[in-house]
């Protein structure tokens, strides 16, 4: 059981952030947010493979540069090996980010402790619009793309798209739950086509990224969707 003492959180004067759900983009920009508001050293921690030695030695040498430190630990949270409190015992603020939502037992250990949690999940709006990517769909797919963007950027609302099409070039790699309808929008297309639109979908986004497209990200999200 991993446990985080009484005495250490007692202790402790810095500020947790967590940062956690399977909305990436959102949470990528408030860790973006954080980062550049932050007047000092920022130390960036790879959680997947960092052993609680390298922890300590990246956390406790002292700055050259600055007083103030940040340490941002990614993805360290999920891995239930871990016991969370050998990398707490820290004096600088500290953010962990995860790629997917956390369960409450892993939030529960920092419930005594100076914690802001923020969740940053994908809205149900977009995996119904994604549902309804099928050919000639056009007008009630805008319709759809307006209500997404009500609560989503455009630039998430286009991951999802590549990431759904992408899906539909092999629908074995989908989750299980996912394969039927990624498998019956695929056959709805088939592979050429398929293949035509993610290329296309690569184009738009070098345009948007480049800044060679005329218009902005949203106008051409409604023009892709009625060319489908």
């Amino acid at each position: 059981c991993r446990v985080v003492t009484t005495f250490l959180l007692a202790m402790t004067k810095f500020m947790i952030t967590i940062l956690h759900g399977d909305n990436v983009f959102a949470s990528r920009k408030e860790l973006g947010r954080i980062k550049s508001s932050f007047e000092g050293e920022i130390i960036l921690l790879d959680g997947k493979n960092l052993s609680e030695t390298d922890f300590i030695q990246a956390t406790q040498s002292q700055s050259l540069l600055a007083e103030k430190r940040l340490v941002v630990v990614e993805n360290l949270l999920s891995d239930k090996n871990r016991k969370i409190s050998n990398f707490l015992n820290i004096e600088d603020d500290l953010v962990f980010w995860e790629d997917k939502e956390l369960g409450k037992m892993i939030l529960d250990e920092f419930k005594d402790v100076k914690t802001k949690v923020l969740l940053f999940k994908t809205p149900t709006t977009i995996f119904k619009f994604c549902d309804q990517l099928l050919p000639k769909n056009g007008p009630n797919l805008v319709a759809l793309l307006r209500e997404c963007l009500k609560t989503a950027e455009p630039e998430y609302v286009f991951i999802m798209i590549v990431r759904q099409f992408r899906l539909m070039l092999n629908p074995g790699g989908s989750a299980p739950w996912q394969q039927a309808n990624i498998t019956n929008q695929s056959k709805s297309y088939g592979q050429e086509r398929i293949i035509e639109i993610y290329k296309q979908l690569l184009e738009l986004d070098y345009k948007t990224k480049t800044g060679k497209s005329s218009q902005n990200l949203e106008f051409n999200l409604e023009l892709f969707l009625l060319s489908l």
